[in-house]
């Protein structure tokens, strides 16, 4: 019996897989957008408020930090890719770069840059930015190891909020880029872009004190 349950429960997320693969045959696919002008971004995340920022994706485990930075940077009119911000301004020993680390790039890089906590009503402050224009890069300790669709077609935000919730992964950065009353739009330089329940992404968020990094010219 004992060896029975032991194989039903390692057949589980086999067959969670199948099951999401045959969804994704029945109910057909889109390509994953890179920026908010394609037609599939309008198509998923039409409904929200957002900064139109572009996917940037980390080139290694430790820059999700220069990927969000370079997203920003350009939303703000100032183009330097991940690459460049990794030989210019580089870490010791490649090491994960910091909040106070990402906000002197922007600063050298002719910017405004603040790192605040957002700890009494985070929802209505990010709200409050997204509807001024401005993107946040967010410190959080997400529930997801990566995302279940990473380079492959999605069915949207039901799919991302699915791979948000399956198993667990380090600190990360992402920029959140929009939201709704009941959803936040992020720009996670891992995956790209996804619509994440508040009651989900608030947990995350809250584990890194609601830290996050404000730019603006």
């Amino acid at each position: 019996m004992g060896c029975a349950r032991k194989l039903t429960g390692d057949l589980r997320p086999l067959s969670l897989l199948l099951a999401l693969a045959a969804f994704v045959l029945v109910e057909g696919c889109g390509s994953l957008p890179m920026n908010t002008n394609e037609p599939s971004f309008q198509r998923r995340y039409g409904d929200f408020t957002y900064c139109p920022v572009e996917v940037v994706r980390q080139s290694r485990n430790t820059t999700c930090g220069p990927a969000c930075l370079s997203s920003v940077l350009a939303y703000w009119d100032v183009e330097i890719p991940e690459r460049q911000i990794l030989q210019k301004y580089p870490t010791r020993r490649r090491r994960p770069y910091l909040l106070l680390e990402l906000r002197a790039i922007a600063e050298a890089e002719g910017l405004k840059a603040y790192v605040i906590a957002m700890d009494a009503e985070p929802r209505r402050e990010v709200e409050e930015h997204i509807s001024k224009g401005r993107p946040l890069i967010c410190a959080i300790r997400p529930p997801t190891d990566l995302y279940l669709f990473d380079g492959v077609p999605v069915l949207g935000p039901a799919c991302d909020a699915l791979a948000w919730a399956l198993s667990p992964r380090k600190d990360h950065f992402v920029v959140i880029a929009g939201c709704t009353p009941g959803q936040v739009l992020i720009m996670d330089p891992a995956h790209g872009f996804a619509a994440v329940p508040w009651p989900r992404f608030e947990p995350a968020w809250s584990k890194m004190k609601h830290a996050c990094l404000l730019v603006a010219n």
